[in-house]
């Protein structure tokens, strides 16, 4: 008589957890989908899904980015009537959504994203066996072809990367049901 090796749901579950395979592909089909729809949220909210707005535009800047994004660079005249403007998503009237590069290289590539997705070559997500990190490269241009130098920028003030802690717990719970046994 020999000894034999039973496998119980216990030893399951920790090759499931330590196997890079299955951590990565976890993150990424449970995680980053939350993520994506959270960042959309914040650029429709101006980042009152996540708790707090952001710092108001001046009055100014308001006028010019309504004049600039709502319709075109140019004023409305007999030869280039308003209606031949280019209108941008949000049309000037939201913050953080000019042209959309920004929302589409923070958002990435997600059919569910409402603005123009000009900036999702600017996206780049990575994932490992226990973590997943977002880049924003902030070289090559916008939907205007201006240089894209501004991400950095406009997190100093308006933070576009911050989560509230209800989004993180939602996404360490959604994590934690698909590692712990008994989870999906």
């Amino acid at each position: 008589m020999g000894i034999a090796i039973v496998q119980n749901d216990f030893d399951k579950w920790v090759k499931k957890v330590l196997d890079p395979e299955t951590s990565q592909k976890g993150l990424a089909a449970r995680i980053y989908p939350l993520y994506q729809k959270f960042q959309t949220e914040r650029f429709q909210t101006e980042n009152a899904s996540e708790g707090s707005t952001w710092i108001s535009l001046s009055e100014e800047y308001k006028k010019y980015k309504l004049k600039r994004y709502g319709g075109g660079k140019k004023r409305p005249s007999k030869k280039n009537p308003a209606e031949q403007w280019k209108s941008w998503p949000g049309s000037g009237t939201k913050m953080l959504i000019g042209t959309s590069t920004l929302a589409g290289a923070v958002i990435g590539p997600n059919s569910n994203n409402p603005f123009d997705q000009s900036g999702i070559g600017a996206h780049q997500a990575t994932f490992t066996n226990t973590g997943m990190q977002i880049t924003i490269n902030q070289t090559g241009t916008n939907a205007e072809g201006e240089p894209f130098v501004y991400p950095s920028i406009v997190n100093e003030k308006r933070p576009i990367m911050q989560f509230s802690d209800v989004h993180i717990q939602e996404m360490k719970d959604t994590l934690a049901k698909f590692l712990l046994p008994g989870g999906e």
